[in-house]
Order: structure tokens, then sequence, then C-alpha cells
């Protein structure tokens, strides 16, 4: 009677263990998982920077060149640089959204306290 009693305890407690491990299972596997997607988000998120800041760069490269020729009051060096220069196609706009944009993702980041 004990040995039959033993059995289905043990039959139960086998039955639990392949229970949590399958949940086990399925946790690790989802753990993957998010951690591959915040491994591409932080890639993602690291190029965006960088692109940013590379923009930036341009522009105040092309600020200084124009502050140049502003202070040397170059005026037809300044018109032909506002109109034949690809920096002044980039769009302002576009780039203070970028930013604005990086700007709430890191917001999102601290508040769910994501490294």
């Amino acid at each position: 009677m004990i040995k039959s009693q033993y059995e289905q305890v043990q039959l139960k407690y086998m039955t639990d263990l392949r229970a949590i491990e399958t949940k086990f299972i399925q946790c690790k596997d989802k753990l993957k998982l998010i951690d591959s997607r915040r491994q591409t988000e932080q890639h993602t998120f690291t190029g965006d920077i960088q692109s940013i800041k590379k923009r930036v760069i341009n522009f105040e490269r092309y600020i200084k060149r124009l502050k140049k020729h502003v202070d040397e009051e170059k005026t037809t060096e300044l018109i032909s640089e506002l109109e034949n220069t690809d920096v002044a196609q980039v769009d302002m706009d576009q780039l203070i959204m970028d930013i604005k944009k990086i700007e709430e993702e890191v917001k999102d980041s601290k508040r769910f306290k994501l490294p």
C-alpha cells in the first residue's frame, strides 16, 4: 500500500516537474527573443544617433562657412553658397523630428529602466 501511494505521489511530482520544465523552456525562449529584439533596437538606436551626429556636424560646418562669408562681407560668395550647397537641401525639420524621436526613446528607456 505504501508502495502504491509512493508511486502516486512520485507520478504527481513527475507530472508537475515536466510542467515546470516546459514553462522554464518557454520562458528561456521568450528571454532569448526579448534579448535579440533588444540588441536589434540598440543597434538601430546607435545607428540613428550616429546619423544625427553626422547631420548636425554638417550643419555646423555649413553655418561656419556662411558666418565666415558674412564676417568677411562677401555677399556674392554667401549667395552662391546658399544656392549651390547640398547641406542647404537637407531638411532641418526632419532633423529636429529625428532628434525628438531619439529623446522620446531615451525617456522610454529610462522609464522602463532598459540598459
